[in-house]
């Protein structure tokens, strides 16, 4: 699902101004900006609804009539038809502890975090010792030992105490000597990488973090960025908040060296003496009792593996709709549009469409990966918005373009011939995505529609985390000569009540019949398989609770072992994950917990082991925490026969300065 354009996503936001006065107003963390998704989340947690029945815990069993008068209630809390009751499993002193963590972590990156990258950044052995305790003892990973891929294009070095490297025991003197090795490699001092003390990464509008020109070999390197950010953190008892914490962090270097551009990370745990509060916390010093290392990666390429070049190779990016300057900023879209490839007149080179809340555009694929702007002759609506799709629906070897505004036949030369009265495909309000297969092998293409939303906002929803959705998916049959039929009930391939944003044809047990998965913004996806005899039958993916908050996929055969595997992009939140992390064991019922936990688990890789066997393998591969997703595409970037992932990261922005929500 293509998305509105925002600036690059940045560390999650900090504190109320630097020089406000010391009141108990303003001891406490301002939630701002990338908190809001803390907010949702436990939003979620304190409204989970229960299909059919009431849960207590912790007391806290209620009925949502007492809710209903309440203006502000986000829609997807309202009351369920019938008088439905509903739980809240979250009770108040759980809601304040975990607040309560939140606060110290969100004052332990604005105020300590920054003084930990100053420090790295000015090599400044002093300040860093400080904050290490008397009796500090230390882990660290050598990376000289690190092993990993490398060819032409870039070099990744990893060494894991997870996967057996065994960690150098440190005093404070030597971690601290550790670090600033590391630090070495980039030259000048750099640039600390933390948001302004109101949230923004820029300043008069512009970004304070510029990626700059650089030539290999030169003298003298330009800046790099440091990252320092929290990935956990927990009291080692509950009821002493005041005194030893544990928890996580991320110390992430990035920037330019002779030999070109570079990145060092460590994963580390620690554990502290205490995490004093706002006011006290930045002056504090020797609390940090252990530092450890648990992994570190080095990775670099002579030159960026990839360049902006649109404008060079004939598109005109400043011709599509910004949503910052959108004439209403309460109604600004989430999406704009996307981008669709095909070969429109059949001379190898690719030609792309791209849809836009302003106006569409279509190119023609020229020579040399150039492209020239054919739009005018194409006879498409001026507004062409929204999801498409190509496929030669009616066997004269061009593809042809379904709209969500229509269906047009391709007529050669780039012109395309407005069906749309003549076709009696009916496409529904609320289509997320379209995608095509000859799915009864008569050989006409076939056209796939996956809904998240139906006349009414939430059709068939009860629960956060069991069952909301829309009407269900559409399977239309072409009959040949523009002539479809609905055949979803019939077919068995409506994919239930869930809120699908995309689905994609597959042939998950390789039995030559295209299947269908299914993704659920609210839960699991679902498997069609084919019968092969025009219809389908129901399967999880994996014996589990599946995936939460499922914005996009792609799939392909990515370990070229023949079978077909599955890419889910998923929602994904830090903040969340370290609530999950601290709730009280028995918060909620076992089968409600493994749904929940779902919620911030991350984008999922699903490898077919064959004989529709899937396993997670997203944390193994390291990309779970891709970041909040939508769009993502399987492609073989380098040539080299195995496919690689692009996924995009984010969500749309509060401000242009302002991290993503």
């Amino acid at each position: 699902m293509p998305k509105a354009k925002s600036p690059p996503r940045e560390p999650a936001a900090v504190l109320s101004g630097p020089d406000a006065p010391a009141t108990s107003a303003t001891r406490r963390i301002r939630l701002v900006g990338g908190f809001a998704a803390l907010a949702a989340l436990f939003a979620a947690l304190g409204f989970v609804w229960m299909r059919g029945r009431t849960q207590a815990v912790n007391g806290a069993t209620i009925s949502m009539a007492a809710k209903t008068e309440d203006p502000a209630l986000p829609v997807d809390l309202l009351p369920p038809p019938d008088g439905m009751r509903v739980s809240v499993p979250l009770a108040a002193s759980e809601r304040a502890y975990l607040a309560e963590i939140e606060h110290r972590g969100l004052t332990l990156s604005a105020r300590v975090f920054t003084v930990l990258a100053g420090a790295i950044r000015d090599a400044d052995r002093e300040k860093l010792a400080s904050l290490l305790a008397p009796t500090f003892a230390g882990e660290t990973l050598d990376l000289s030992e690190a092993r990993g891929p490398a060819n032409d294009s870039f070099v990744i070095r990893r060494v894991s105490a997870a996967e057996g490297a065994k960690p150098g025991r440190v005093n404070a003197d030597e971690f601290v000597n550790y670090l600033l090795k590391l630090r070495e490699r980039f030259g000048k001092p750099p640039t600390v990488k933390l948001p302004l003390p109101d949230g923004s990464c820029c300043r008069d509008g512009q970004p304070l973090f510029p990626v700059l020109p650089f030539t290999p070999g030169a003298e003298e390197p330009p800046t790099m960025t440091i990252h320092v950010g929290l990935t956990s953190l927990a009291p080692v008892s509950r009821e002493r908040l005041d005194g030893a914490w544990s928890g996580g962090c991320n110390i992430r270097m990035v920037g330019l060296t002779r030999d070109g551009l570079a990145e060092t990370s460590l994963k580390l745990a620690f554990d502290a003496l205490r995490i004093a509060d706002v006011d006290a916390i930045a002056g504090d010093t020797g609390w940090i009792q252990s530092l450890r290392v648990q992994e570190a990666q080095e990775q670099s390429a002579p030159r960026p593996l990839m360049l902006e070049t649109a404008k060079a190779r004939g598109i005109d990016t400043e011709r599509f709709a910004d949503c910052w300057n959108a004439p209403d900023p309460a109604r600004r879209p989430v999406t704009t549009g996307g981008v669709f490839l095909s070969d429109l007149d059949g001379d190898g080179r690719i030609d792309m469409l791209v849809t836009d809340a302003g106006r569409g555009a279509l190119f023609r694929g020229l020579d040399g990966g150039k492209f020239e702007d054919v739009t005018a002759k194409s006879a498409l609506p001026p507004r062409c918005a929204g999801i498409a799709a190509f496929g030669d629906f009616d066997g004269d070897r061009l593809p042809d373009l379904i709209l969500n505004t229509g269906v047009f036949r391709n007529a050669g030369g780039f012109r395309f011939e407005d069906v749309t009265g003549k076709c009696t495909l009916r496409l529904p309000k609320g289509a997320m995505g379209y995608t095509v297969a000859d799915y009864d092998r008569d050989g006409r293409l076939d056209l796939y529609v996956a809904r998240s939303t139906g006349p009414q906002p939430r059709e068939g929803r009860n629960s956060w985390i069991d069952g909301p959705g829309g009407p269900g998916n559409l399977l239309c049959r072409n009959l040949g000569d523009w002539r479809f039929e609905d055949v979803s009930e019939k077919a068995n391939a409506t994919a239930g009540h869930r809120s699908c944003f995309t689905a994609a044809w597959l042939d998950a047990d390789s039995d030559g019949w295209p299947d269908i998965y299914a993704i659920n913004e609210f839960g699991g996806g679902v498997l069609l398989l084919n019968r092969g005899d025009g219809t389908f039958r129901e399967q999880p993916l994996v014996d589990d609770a599946g995936d939460f908050g499922s914005m996009g996929m792609a799939v392909g055969d990515v370990d070229n072992d023949g079978n077909i595997d599955i890419f889910t992009a998923n929602m994904y939140s830090k903040a969340g994950r370290r609530i999950f992390e601290n709730l009280s064991p028995g918060t909620y019922p076992p089968e409600v917990f493994a749904k929940i936990k779902r919620f911030v688990t991350g984008s999922e890789l699903y490898r077919n082991r064959g004989g529709l066997k899937f396993e997670r393998t997203g944390n193994a591969k390291r990309l779970n925490a891709v970041g909040w997703s939508y769009g993502a595409a399987f492609v073989d970037l380098d040539n080299n026969g195995f496919l690689d992932l692009y996924a995009t990261a984010g969500f749309i922005s509060v401000a242009r300065d302002k991290p993503d929500g």
